[in-house]
This record gives C-alpha cells, structure tokens and sequence, in this order.
C-alpha cells in the first residue's frame, strides 16, 4: 500500500491543531511522524510542519529506528520548492496566491451554482466580495 505524503502531513497537521489529544490520537500522530520519516523528512522539518506543537527532540524519540524507505516523494517535494525558488517565488508568494483563489472560489460558487442548479435560484447573487 502506497502512502501519501501530502495526506500524511495533512493529518498530522490536523492532529497538531488540536488542543487535547486523546491516546489514540497520540498513537496516530505518532504513527504519522514514523510515517513521514521513512519518507525522508528531518525531525526538524516534522517539528516545523506542526508548527512546534511537538518539538524536534520529541520527534527523534517517536521516530527512533524508523529507516528512510522512500525519499523519491519527499524529494519530489524539494524539488518543487527548488523551483519556486528559481522562478522568483516566495512562500509569501503561495500564501497570497492560496489566498486569493479561496476568496474567489467563496465569490464565484454562488454565480455559478445557478448554471448547474437553476431550480434553486431564487434571487439574483450579488458580488459582495468585490
């Protein structure tokens, strides 16, 4: 069975936000981390994904052992940050770029919602977001 990194750091991620974690949900994030380290991940790259909610020295002691089985994906994912580098592209850069097509999608469903539902349409949608 294949994982996936980006579902892998999502979940974990999902897991860091939360203020109480119960045991099984500890035992997972732990499970997540040993999972992305066998995909090449630093314990400090973890610790930074959870944004510290565990800290690097933690990670090590979860993820004692965990042999790196498959660095192509992580690997993958460095190299397309190398070329965002190279074009000139800051994370700030993908923050607002995110940013704004989120705001678009909340402003054009509404648009478009009539032309595959044109039963629900009751009154004209208004660009309130411009």
């Amino acid at each position: 069975m294949e994982i996936d990194l980006e579902q892998t750091a999502k979940q974990l991620v999902s897991l860091a936000r939360e203020d109480d974690l119960s045991p099984p949900d500890h035992q997972r994030a732990k499970a997540l981390m040993r999972e992305l380290r066998k995909m090449a991940m630093t314990n400090a790259q973890i610790s930074e994904l959870t944004e510290g909610r565990w800290a690097e020295t933690t990670i090590k002691e979860y993820t004692r052992g965990v042999t790196v089985m498959d660095s192509q994906r992580w690997q993958g994912t460095t190299a397309l940050f190398g070329e965002m580098v190279s074009k000139g592209l800051t994370t700030e850069d993908v923050k607002e770029t995110i940013a704004v097509r989120d705001n678009l999608s909340d402003c054009l469903l509404p648009l478009l919602d009539p032309l595959f539902y044109p039963g629900l349409l009751v009154s004209q949608p208004t660009l309130s977001c411009f």
